[in-house]
């Protein structure tokens, strides 16, 4: 185990390297406390939880694990929320110690709950099994890792392993607190701290601090990075999707002088490793150039040329996806076959050109 739980100064709780971690390691595989049960439907908001099946769930715990469940943070702003929603629909005459755990169970849920991306069936613990309608859970150790925009490490869900895992995505030094992004750090500085205000919790990264030339730079990159990517997603979307061409956003080629999608990446790639991002939907966007370069002929139809293009590109996606998610990443095996696939038409090509030489 490369880190350790430990008091923080003005953020409670967060994970800290006890060693040097290298970029790409993984620092975490955890699997669920429990599974969340179905979010209740409402007009707003999305943490409001069926207490009833979480006091449930809770009481299937053994004694050790729920006190270091309820042990941690729990956002006054939600709990606040949930013990209001208490009134309406808990039975009025639950008894006032049990009515209190209840809310609490909840607010430390909704304030911790990770929202899953999964695909499949997969066991999270002898017996207890999860499928991709049950997308919510609650994770001991990873609730323990504090928010920073200028974030260290990456946090997602593995299938393949039944579990949530975490990676560096930078060098850690020791004694450096890990950190991960709630939420998505290209918003702008006012967005992420109103999305943070939920758990209570105010960012002083670099990023957020408006006071500093660092800060009011980040602020202006990051409003570049997200342009870019709404354009970028809408371009494929289109030219994907829905079979249907056309540019990029004119805007977009005005502000940034570019006019194909691989100069806006390319773009894009330049503006993130400024700030020092990694994120999952620049591999979506790799994904997506290699692509439309094949469409809307297939695979096995292309030039040689444009083979060798798109497989730059999901090499550049594999890389990425190796780097946050681990080589034991579904996403990662998908495009292994991919690659293989492509390289393989690739040879056929080159054999045929060797042939009619």
């Amino acid at each position: 185990m490369y880190t350790l739980v430990q008091s923080t100064p003005n953020r409670g709780f967060g994970v800290f390297a006890t060693h040097p971690i290298e970029r790409g390691q993984r620092i975490l595989k955890e699997k669920l406390i429990f599974i969340g049960p179905p979010r209740v439907p409402q007009s707003t908001g999305s943490r409001l939880f069926d207490m009833v099946a979480l006091y449930s769930l809770f009481n299937e715990l053994d004694a050790e694990r729920r006190n270091d469940y309820l042990a941690l943070h729990v956002s006054e702003p939600i709990k606040k929320e949930i013990k209001t929603r208490a009134l309406r629909v808990l039975d009025p005459n639950t008894p006032k110690q049990i009515r209190k755990l209840i809310v609490m169970i909840a607010a430390i849920a909704a304030t911790n709950i990770f929202f899953l991306d999964t695909k499949r069936r997969v066991e999270i613990r002898p017996g207890v099994f999860m499928n991709g309608m049950e997308t919510s859970g609650v994770f001991m150790y990873a609730s323990r890792f504090n928010h920073s925009c200028c974030a260290n490490a990456y946090w997602g869900w593995n299938d393949m392993v039944g579990a949530l895992t975490v990676h560096a995505i930078k060098d850690i030094a020791a004694d450096e607190e890990i950190t991960v992004a709630y939420l998505l750090p290209y918003q702008d500085q006012h967005r992420r701290q109103q999305g943070l205000s939920q758990y209570d919790f105010i960012c002083t990264c670099p990023a957020c601090d408006q006071t500093t030339e660092r800060g009011k730079t980040s602020e202006n990159r990051r409003e570049r990075i997200l342009r870019l990517k709404f354009d970028l997603d809408f371009f494929f979307a289109r030219n994907l999707t829905r079979r249907m061409s056309g540019p990029l956003n004119t805007a977009v080629v005005d502000s940034f002088g570019v006019e194909q999608p691989f100069q806006a990446i390319e773009e894009l790639e330049r503006l993130l490793s400024a700030e020092e991002l990694t994120t999952h939907n620049l591999s979506e966007n790799y994904k997506a150039t290699a692509q439309w370069i094949l469409w809307p002929t297939r695979p096995a139809f292309k030039s040689m040329f444009d083979l060798a293009r798109a497989l730059l590109w999901y090499h550049k996606a594999l890389a990425n996806d190796i780097l946050l998610k681990g080589e034991d990443h579904e996403d990662v095996a998908n495009l292994r076959d991919q690659i293989e696939f492509m390289e393989e038409r690739q040879k056929i090509l080159r054999d045929e050109m060797v042939v009619r030489r």
